[in-house]
C-alpha cells in the first residue's frame, strides 16, 4: 500500500455528501486503476491510494493538491 502523507488537513471541495458517495461506492468495487481527473486538494486520491487502487492525479492548478509523495500531472479538460 502507498503510504500517503497530507501537507496539511484535507476537506472536500464539492456538494456536500458527493465524495462520501463516491468512496462508498468505490469501496463496494474491485480495486483498479482509477483517473482523478480534477484532483483538487487530493482527498479522493488519498482515500484511493488508502483503499489500494493505483491512481493517476490530474488537475488543471496541480499548486492546488496537498499530498506529498504523490505524482500529479497537470491537465487542461477544457482542451
Amino acid at each position: 500500500m502507498v503510504q500517503v502523507e497530507e501537507v496539511r488537513a484535507l476537506e472536500p471541495i464539492g456538494s456536500p455528501g458527493c465524495h462520501d458517495a463516491l468512496m462508498a461506492t468505490v469501496a463496494e468495487r474491485t480495486p483498479g486503476y482509477i483517473l482523478d481527473a480534477s484532483a483538487g486538494r487530493g482527498i479522493l486520491t488519498k482515500f484511493l491510494l488508502e483503499q489500494g487502487r493505483q491512481v493517476q492525479a490530474t488537475d488543471i492548478d496541480p499548486g492546488n493538491f496537498w499530498i506529498k509523495n504523490v505524482p500529479i500531472a497537470q491537465v487542461n479538460l477544457n482542451e
